[in-house]
């Protein structure tokens, strides 16, 4: 793949994608409007694995409790 553009966020490629013939990579929850007035469709791509990787951000110190909790779930079920 070669991209030919990088956009800084979802509104702004939606809305390139709105006035162009280009295609990219977005979440299904970003473009549930589009979807539903068709104005976007989704593109099935066969073979293609996509790996992406979050990250954690709090402020210094120790997390609070139910954040802990929530983070050793997300790091105990990492589906890899």
């Amino acid at each position: 793949m070669h991209p030919a553009m990088q956009l800084g966020n979802t509104e702004s490629i939606k809305s390139y994608l709105l006035h162009s013939d280009a295609v990219a990579f977005l979440s299904r929850n970003a473009i549930g409007r589009e979807l539903q007035n068709k104005s976007l469709v989704i593109l099935p791509v066969t073979k293609l694995n996509i790996v992406r990787d979050f990250f954690f951000i709090q402020p210094q110190g120790d997390a609070a409790t139910v954040v802990g909790f929530f983070m050793n779930y997300v790091k105990r079920y990492n589906f890899k």
